[in-house]
């Protein structure tokens, strides 16, 4: 086994792969504590308490991470069994439609949302950095990938956000 260490919350293998396992472990040791202990408590206080006190554990500098589709697989299995959870929902059935409902957003748009927002944020603030920002993909190609694929040339939060979730009505909607 390589040497590895951790940045960032994940773990970082000799070739710079992203270990989400422990991330997902934080997560769901985070669940377990908060549904343990509120059996009784009604689905959106679970769900508010999910929201703040465990999600926060899997988007801990998401953006910064360059994650393969399986780690992002990975990563929306541990969102989708808290969801389940929470609603008893089998593993095998979709809580796409649920997220909606109650406004939030499927792993695979957060961390779009998160990651657009990371690379923006790097070239507004590092603008002198560009040569090393196109060596580590944070150039044009990546920031017009996000735009085109949400339809926003927008540079600011609060309209990347209004995007991703646009993006993921459509997503739901055709389900």
């Amino acid at each position: 086994m390589g040497k590895e260490f951790e940045i960032f919350g994940g773990h970082v293998c000799k070739y710079f792969k992203v270990d989400t396992l422990v991330l997902k472990r934080k997560f769901y040791a985070a669940c377990n504590a908060v549904l343990s202990k509120l059996r009784d408590a009604s689905e959106p206080v679970l769900l508010h308490l999910l929201r703040t006190k465990c999600l926060p554990i899997l988007l801990y500098s998401l953006g910064a991470m360059q994650l393969s589709s399986k780690n992002v697989r990975d990563l929306s299995l541990a969102w989708n069994d808290a969801y389940r959870r929470i609603f008893h929902y089998a593993r095998w059935e979709s809580v796409k439609e649920l997220m909606y409902f109650w406004g939030d957003l499927d792993m695979e748009h957060l961390y779009n949302m998160h990651r657009w927002e990371f690379m923006i944020d790097v070239r507004n603030k590092f603008s002198y950095f560009t040569i090393l920002l196109e060596q580590l993909e944070f150039n044009n190609s990546g920031l017009h990938h996000f735009s085109t694929l949400y339809r926003c040339y927008s540079r600011t939060h609060s309209r990347i956000k209004a995007a991703v979730l646009c993006k993921f009505t459509e997503v739901v909607t055709l389900c």
